[in-house]
């Protein structure tokens, strides 16, 4: 018949019986004494407290159970121990042990159990935090604002520090968009203009539709010491990457700085889902702002049309400018033009007017606002600046040999309403364009 002894050491799990007045520690079973690195043959355990063997203690500890148990049943609890580093499932009794009651304690190994809970509830947080953030992204608000608040909920739920989105424009990639925790210091402005040579590790994995992951930077120092020069300039330890691809073509990456290195082997998936919203958002985002600049511009001269200008001066009328010119220019005799010479040279004489009014104002706002009609808006300018571009502008319109067009101007040093300053140059335009026709009709009278 096997004695109790052997039945303990055959156990997993660990055991031990300890004496409550001292915690001296009475047994421990060969499963125990080997987890704890005892020698079985000394019984190494023999004349030592439980919190110095089992906690690596100087006292006893404020978790101890010894004033919940009873001999007639089993006190069960969790616990993490420090020093084994697994989680435990712990039953204890009071039993009699020569002749004495103490404390008997049986420990099960729970930690995959446990870690399996975990990431079970860490993947259905990443569920609900994707539900979240799509719903965010498909809501009325401007695509800012949208960004804004679902970085704020990715960094706030991975407990990250930083946030952002990276845009490849043109031959480099900036970085747009930013959140960061409380204490963290922005990074956005530093990183612009970055060279895909300075990526030559990330871009293969992005162009396989995969994420980058770094779990510690330390790793980077021997291996890619220019990445964790970089890396490590802006405090980061880790982090996750994942790329935004539209048909094959790589549109940027978000990137998530300092998340609980534990949880980033699951973040990929949701990662990648959420870049793939990202796609489809920035890809409408650029065919509308593709769509908004058609609609406002001016397919003959290149220059703005009306519809921008209505929006331009909407917009003004929001706000009051200090200092402020508007100019009107007229194209006389267009319909002369295209009555005796055909369209095209009617258009030639068009764009003329166009090239004028680019060449003096460079880079202010001129639209083409009617078919024969062209407006500049001016602010701030100074007057005198103001002024020489106006003669500037008299002096193309005076070549008999280059267009002849009626011009109409007003300044404004003072705050005053855009629509009033605007009436005033137009007023100004149509009186010298009627003395045009009537300068022009008196010519034809006289012959």
């Amino acid at each position: 018949m096997l004695d109790i002894d052997e039945i303990l050491n055959a156990l997993a799990e660990l055991v031990y019986i300890v004496d409550m007045d001292s915690y001296e520690l009475l047994y421990m079973n060969e499963s125990a004494m080997e987890k704890y690195c005892l020698d079985k043959e000394k019984d190494g355990y023999k004349g030592r407290r439980c919190y110095e063997v089992l906690q690596h203690r100087d006292s006893p500890c404020e978790f101890c159970t010894n004033h919940l148990l009873k001999p007639d049943t089993y006190y069960t609890w969790e616990r993490y121990n420090d020093v084994l580093r697994n989680y435990y499932f712990l039953r204890d009794k009071l039993i009699h042990y020569n002749g004495k009651l103490v404390r008997f304690e049986i420990a099960t190994n729970i930690t995959s159990f446990k870690e399996q809970n975990e990431n079970m509830a860490f993947l259905l947080s990443m569920d609900d935090l994707l539900i979240q953030c799509t719903a965010k992204l498909h809501e009325s608000l401007s695509l800012p604002v949208r960004i804004d608040t679902i970085f704020q909920l990715i960094g706030e739920t991975l407990n990250a520090d930083r946030v952002y989105l990276f845009e490849k424009q043109g031959d480099v990639y900036n970085n747009t968009h930013e959140w960061c925790r409380e204490g963290v210091t922005p990074q956005l402005d530093n990183l612009q203009n970055i060279e895909s040579e300075n990526l030559s590790r990330w871009l293969p994995h992005f162009q396989k539709n995969e994420c980058v992951i770094v779990t510690d930077i330390q790793e980077l120092r021997e291996s890619d010491p220019e990445e964790y020069q970089v890396l490590s300039g802006q405090d980061i330890s880790s982090l996750v990457c994942a790329p935004v691809n539209l048909e094959g073509e790589l549109m940027g990456f978000i990137g998530v700085d300092n998340p609980p290195v534990d949880s980033l082997k699951y973040t990929p998936p949701f990662f990648s889902a959420i870049a793939y919203f990202f796609t489809s958002i920035l890809s409408r985002e650029k065919t509308e702002k593709k769509l908004r600049l058609l609609s406002y511009q001016d397919s003959l001269t290149g220059l703005q049309n009306r519809n921008r200008y209505m929006y331009d001066i909407g917009s003004y009328n929001e706000k009051q400018f200090e200092k402020m010119g508007v100019v009107f220019v007229d194209l006389n005799g267009l319909k002369e033009v295209n009555d005796t010479f055909g369209h095209i040279c009617g258009d030639r004489k068009l764009i003329r007017v166009a090239q004028i009014l680019k060449y003096v104002f460079d880079e202010k706002a001129i639209y083409r606002i009617g078919g024969d009609e062209f407006c500049v808006l001016c602010t701030p300018v100074e007057e005198y600046d103001f002024n020489r571009r106006i003669a500037k502008l008299r002096e193309f319109f005076a070549n008999p040999d280059d267009c002849h067009a009626s011009m109409g101007y007003c300044y404004c040093a003072g705050f005053r309403n855009v629509n009033d300053i605007v009436k005033d140059a137009d007023r100004m335009m149509y009186e010298s364009k009627r003395s045009y026709y009537k300068q022009k009709n008196e010519g034809w009278r006289s012959l």
